[in-house]
């Protein structure tokens, strides 16, 4: 079982790989329960078979149409076909598709609607996602510090207690923000502090040779960057204790913080409509699993450190 992230579409999601070598068969037990909820919702709204016929048709045409394109799409762009072998091959399915397509077009109001409009919601929310991801990732950004760099200023004066923080992190080369936040307002730095990346590869199982990377850098800090397998499940705890034991340090989980950052978001957008995206991707942002479950790591030494941003 692994929980993901997508670039783009969704929040996090338990995924569970069902093959042990094609990476992308999956299944996704909340979809599969929201696709029982909705078939469930469809046939008490149409009631028969016969009066679903105008959905299904209009469904069935546009995924053929989108499919055709899309085939054209990856010959054009990674197979390399040259134009008059896109217009020999690709182009009779377009018209067919577009005949068929606008055949079933009369059907919208007779049922025809019902899909469009369950299209346009997914759709919708996964731009929502998107577009709401990527300006908060540019807002982060702009308030990082390169590692190095506070590593060179942090001094003496620094109130350092004992123990060992762990920060996870997606961009090791740049201070976490919950790093950050506990020195700001908490003006303290653990003895030892340990950045870790987790690298999900394309592969089934990662060998134990190369589960980890680990580079030491000054003032007992440490990037760690965990690898796994698709179809493997990690646990933090167990992975560092490897770690210390190469390293020879004393390894005991309850002198071990993990931090995990928790923005909260705050639109400052005036138009009704952006205010109305903004409180929806917030919506979806609080409500995703957090990570720390994800990387099996006992509650009572999780710290959540929350910030607010606004976009």
């Amino acid at each position: 079982m692994t929980l993901r992230q997508t670039r783009y579409g969704s929040p996090r999601l338990t995924i569970q790989h069902t093959s042990e070598s094609e990476m992308g068969q999956i299944y996704i037990p909340f979809l599969n329960w929201l696709l029982f909820i909705s078939i469930i919702a469809v046939v008490l709204l149409f009631k028969s078979s016969s009066n679903l016929a105008g959905a299904y048709g209009l469904a069935v045409t546009v995924t053929m149409f989108c499919d055709t394109l899309l085939v054209g799409f990856l010959a054009y762009s990674y197979w390399k076909w040259k134009t008059w072998k896109l217009i020999l091959f690709i182009v009779p399915f377009v018209v067919i598709d577009l005949v068929l397509l606008s055949s079933n077009l009369l059907k919208f109001f007779i049922g025809g609607w019902m899909p469009v409009v369950v299209a346009l919601i997914v759709f919708t929310l996964m731009m929502i996602w998107k577009r709401g991801r990527g300006e908060l990732q540019t807002k982060l950004q702009s308030d990082t510090l390169p590692l190095d760099m506070f590593i060179q200023h942090v001094d003496d004066s620094v109130n350092k207690v004992t123990g060992t923080a762990v920060f996870l992190t997606g961009t090791p080369n740049v201070v976490p923000h919950a790093l950050l936040h506990n020195l700001k307002h908490n003006k303290i730095l653990h003895e030892r502090n340990v950045l870790v990346t987790v690298d999900v590869q394309d592969i089934p199982y990662v060998s134990k040779d190369d589960r980890f990377l680990v580079e030491q850098l000054e003032l007992d800090f440490f990037r760690i960057k965990l690898n796994y397998g698709f179809k493997e499940q990690p646990n933090l705890p167990i992975e560092l204790e490897a770690v210390f034991d190469a390293y020879h340090i004393e390894f005991n989980l309850m002198e071990i913080s993990f931090f995990v950052s928790r923005e909260r978001i705050i639109s400052k957008q005036n138009k009704l409509l952006d205010k109305w995206r903004e409180q929806i991707f917030s919506s979806m942002h609080k409500n995703t699993s957090p990570i720390s479950d994800f990387y099996q790591i006992p509650s009572n030494r999780v710290v959540e450190i929350g910030s607010q941003i606004e976009i």
